[in-house]
């Protein structure tokens, strides 16, 4: 693993020129460590961009769940040799220790907890989880309530703070964890399952 951390090289250029990744996208995949071949799991596939890029670009093995049918049934008829499940998020199907990185773009007051324990649980040891959060600094939330009405502004709230989410994931288990800003309202945080010692 230390080797593969060493000699992992990000092409940012690629990924920046591939313009349909949001922020947290393009952060995810720039701190992402994998190798051909590498099994991995998209928990909100979405519009199906950053499962492209890890098929076509980095030649990954990939999966992805989602509660919307409507995305399932588009991401299938694009990638046919793809695992693309509509289920729960909160109950993966897949078993222990499957996958190499999960990549989790968190939302507002979604039962992130539950999802992020069977995010470490379908982890490898020694497993990547990639997590994109909406963060806004205290200045600029505080400057907030001159231009931005009441709505607005409780629907910024429901963001957890980047100490809620650190916590939370030491809680969980993820060990280390590591913070990483993707543009200016957008953190990344890399954790990773610890590998049990013997």
């Amino acid at each position: 693993m230390i080797a593969k951390v060493q000699n992992h090289k990000t092409n940012n250029a690629v990924i920046a020129d591939h313009l349909r990744l949001t922020a947290a996208e393009q952060g995810m995949l720039a701190l992402a460590v994998l190798d051909p071949g590498s099994k991995v799991l998209d928990m909100n596939p979405g519009e199906c961009q950053l499962l492209e890029y890890l098929s076509r670009h980095m030649q990954c093995e990939i999966c992805g769940v989602s509660g919307n049918m409507a995305e399932v049934r588009k991401a299938r008829a694009r990638f046919e040799n793809a695992d693309i499940l509509y289920t729960n998020q909160e109950d993966i199907p897949w078993r222990e220790n499957s996958f190499d990185a999960v990549f989790f773009r968190a939302e507002p007051q979604a039962k992130n907890d539950i999802k992020l324990r069977e995010t470490l649980r379908v982890l490898k040891p020694g497993g990547q989880l990639l997590l994109g959060v909406v963060g806004y600094p205290a200045p600029l939330w505080k400057a907030s309530r001159f231009f931005t009405t009441d709505q607005e502004r409780f629907s910024l709230s429901l963001f957890m703070h980047k100490t809620g989410w650190h916590r939370l994931l030491a809680e969980i288990g993820f060990h280390p964890i590591a913070w990483h800003s993707s543009r200016f309202t957008c953190k990344i945080a890399v954790g990773r399952k610890p590998i049990a010692r013997k």
